[in-house]
């Protein structure tokens, strides 16, 4: 016999467990496969996926996969946040932009109300990356999807930000 492919009984008790429903959490195989799965998914052939500079080096690695532009959003001198970049040089779209809170490799936290009133401003799908949690916010249709590798490690969470 196969395992459920779809997690049905995982995703229902995550979703109780964060008082979601089950349609909004999604299970995948690590970070890295979520993170390569919303490259697919959000990311047109005319647009781009950035992140703050330094990052994640998976981050670049996502868009050359995916054949689109990578746009690095600079970090102020001291690596503190600075309001990210939307546009590449060539003119497209940030679909979606990776953060890591605290930042990888500098390890500087970025306050939680400057990143999301990052995401309520724009029309970016937003990915952040909590210590090991992860989300996603669709902004363009107001949905979000909300995927948590090793919730229980963080000492954070992103989901009073929904």
């Amino acid at each position: 016999r196969y395992p459920d492919p779809v997690f049905t009984d995982l995703r229902a008790r995550l979703a109780e467990l964060n008082g979601t429903t089950p349609a909004r959490v999604f299970v995948g195989n690590g970070s890295d496969e979520v993170l390569t799965l919303m490259a697919r998914a959000f990311v047109d052939d005319n647009e781009a996926i950035g992140s703050c500079d330094p990052s994640y080096s998976l981050y670049q690695t996502l868009a050359a996969i995916r054949n689109v532009p990578f746009v690095p959003s600079p970090l102020n001198a001291d690596f503190t946040w600075r309001t990210p970049v939307t546009h590449g040089a060539d003119g497209r779209p940030v679909a979606l932009f990776l953060l890591t809170n605290p930042n990888a490799p500098t390890s500087v936290r970025y306050p939680e109300e400057t990143v999301a009133a990052f995401a309520r401003a724009s029309s970016t799908i937003m990915s952040r990356r909590v210590s090991r949690s992860e989300q996603c916010s669709h902004r363009r249709h107001a949905t979000e999807l909300v995927s948590h590798g090793s919730f229980s490690l963080s000492s954070a969470s992103v989901i009073p930000l929904r």
